[in-house]
């Protein structure tokens, strides 16, 4: 069972196929098969002769083979799911090549997209597989391309900063905030991520002064 999931998988990635959903997939064929099977064999009568020991074993085995099944399943997707993107892995797999731009803050965006960045990290992982950087690298920058372009990573909220920390001391409103967010797409990583973690409670006062205009890292403005 082992071998034939470890083969299912390596399969998967040399085909450059989305692994959970090849999981879905198996899962949904695979499962109603030992379902039919399991009834089968529980409709037999407790006093079975030496010839339904087979049925039986066949009932064991089935029971078992779902439960290893539904725990890998399980087991997998939770571990897609808590994946973050590697900022190390994506500097050294990708800066060699063409059109290459190193993300702004980028532990700070990982921060901040926390379960938001899985086609990136898909996209990473199949990039660092030999001969793949090219093709995938563009896929899995903070301004990515094709099948990532419409993962949008989480940008400065003007409305939230001003809820959130118009209160603090110390707190400066943005000049035309809105505008600053355009004219910074890839910039704003740093106080977008202390900006989510200010709107927690009790974190407003210790957070809020990283998101000011003049905080960390210098800003661009569109010109009026």
């Amino acid at each position: 069972m082992a071998m034939a999931v470890a083969s299912a998988l390596a399969l998967a990635l040399a085909l450059r196929i989305n692994v959970l959903v090849l999981l879905l997939l198996s899962s949904s064929l695979l499962l109603p098969i030992l379902n039919v099977i399991a009834e089968a064999a529980t409709d037999l009568p407790s006093s079975c002769s030496l010839t339904c020991s087979c049925c039986h074993s066949s009932l064991t085995i089935a029971r078992m083979a779902q439960q290893v099944l539904a725990t890998l399943i399980l087991a997998l997707c939770l571990s897609w799911a808590s994946a973050a993107f590697n900022c190390s892995l994506y500097a050294s797999t990708c800066s060699g090549t063409t059109g290459y731009t190193a993300y702004s803050s980028c532990s700070d965006t990982v921060a901040a997209n926390l379960g938001g960045m899985a086609c990136r990290i898909y996209h990473l992982g199949v990039a660092a597989m030999a001969g793949n950087a090219t093709e995938h690298c563009p896929h899995a920058a903070q301004d990515a391309t094709g099948p990532c372009a419409t993962e949008v990573l989480k940008s400065f909220n003007c409305s939230l900063y001003a809820s959130t920390c118009s209160g603090t001391t110390g707190y400066t409103a943005y000049s035309g905030c809105s505008d600053t967010v355009a004219a910074n797409p890839l910039g704003m990583a740093c106080r977008t991520y202390h900006l989510g973690v200010a709107a927690m409670a009790g974190n407003a006062a210790e957070h809020c002064p990283p998101c000011r205009t003049r905080s960390h890292g210098l800003l661009r403005y569109r010109s009026s």
